[in-house]
């Protein structure tokens, strides 16, 4: 069941020993959750999600972490690393399969889909574009002063540098505010973003200052998002798919696991809902940082035994389990006969 800072503060307290109101409940709690995350898929850090495909990219939301395993248009597709592209005699490097006469160029590999990185918006500054600034919105009132840090690449393709008072920086400091703001330099490339914690989401627009107007969304940031960044991925054939756009028709569903976000209010849900382990995770914790590390070491495994155990209990022996094999249509790998008869 869902887990809430709120219900996990007296046990964790406890377990380091300070007062549940202490401030550090909060920093043991996420210092615990993000050691126990990758080192499973457990209950609660898997999730099926679905996005309406309208083009070859899709950047994952901010809580998700990557993607396991997906279907486009109910097809199940294979997924590759940022190294397939690159293997000698493999098909080389991709491009969007609308680029193609037909989807059955050595650019078109499929139903693939392939890691982009992590990006700091849902979508880029259009390519050659010119004249191009970032506008900054703020859906509500911030504190006065309040700034976001923008960096990237000029219209030259140079990095952007400007002062701030009188030192020099990275990038340039726009102001966050409901009445919209505008970067002073152009920009070509957005390549990273610092943001304080703000009141409501911050939302970036690729402005034209030819036509005084936006072009397009880049971001929209929550209020807790200090450093955002999000992970792309490329499925070439997305953008050949028949009602391309329609989610009834051209749906990309998914199983992704999740990304850690820190909690910082009892409100906030604790991605990982295993008290028990969290506990013992919080412990071990305290333990390293005193370096008494067998001890640590053994808490830390008592916690991965908690969590194992609710996992089989939540999962129970009903489920078949399945073999997991590439399709007999992956580039390279010939006709091979099904082995599951």
């Amino acid at each position: 069941m869902p887990l809430t800072l709120a219900e996990a503060r007296e046990e964790v307290a406890d377990a380091i020993g300070v007062c549940s109101d202490d401030a550090r409940v909060a920093q043991y709690v996420n210092k615990a959750v993000r050691r126990l995350l990758p080192k499973g898929k457990w209950k609660g850090t898997y999730a099926r999600v679905r996005f309406c495909v309208n083009n070859a990219c899709i950047t994952l939301p901010r809580a998700i972490e990557t993607v396991e395993s997906y279907a486009l248009c109910g097809v199940p597709g294979t997924i590759r690393n940022s190294w397939f592209e690159f293997l000698i005699g493999g098909p080389g490097v991709w491009k969007d399969c609308s680029d193609d006469d037909d989807c059955g160029g050595s650019s078109c590999v499929g139903n693939q889909m392939m890691d982009r990185r992590e990006h700091p918006g849902f979508d880029d500054i259009q390519p050659d574009a010119i004249n191009r600034k970032i506008r900054v919105y703020a859906d509500v009132g911030e504190d006065a002063g309040a700034t976001i840090l923008l960096q990237g690449v000029d219209e030259n393709g140079n990095w952007i540098r400007t002062q701030d008072g009188s030192t020099w920086i990275d990038g340039e400091k726009v102001a966050i505010s409901t009445t919209p703001t505008l970067s002073t330099k152009f920009f070509t490339k957005l390549s990273r973003v610092i943001k304080p914690v703000t009141n409501g989401p911050v939302r970036l627009y690729e402005y034209n200052n030819d036509t005084a107007a936006n072009v397009k969304a880049l971001a929209v940031y929550e209020p807790d998002e200090t450093l955002p960044s999000y992970r792309r991925m490329f499925i070439p054939i997305a953008s050949h798919v028949s009602g391309s756009g329609d989610c009834d028709t051209s749906a990309l569903d998914a199983m992704v696991k999740l990304r850690f976000i820190p909690v910082s209010v009892d409100n906030d849900f604790i991605i990982i809902e295993n008290l028990p382990a969290i506990v013992e995770m919080a412990r071990a914790v305290r333990k390293y940082e005193n370096n008494l590390f067998q001890e640590a070491i053994a808490y830390e495994a008592l916690a991965v035994k908690y969590l194992n155990e609710e996992l089989m209990h939540h999962l129970g022996d009903g489920p078949v389990v399945q073999m997991r094999v590439e399709s007999r249509s992956t580039f390279g790998a010939g006709i091979v006969e099904n082995p599951i008869s």
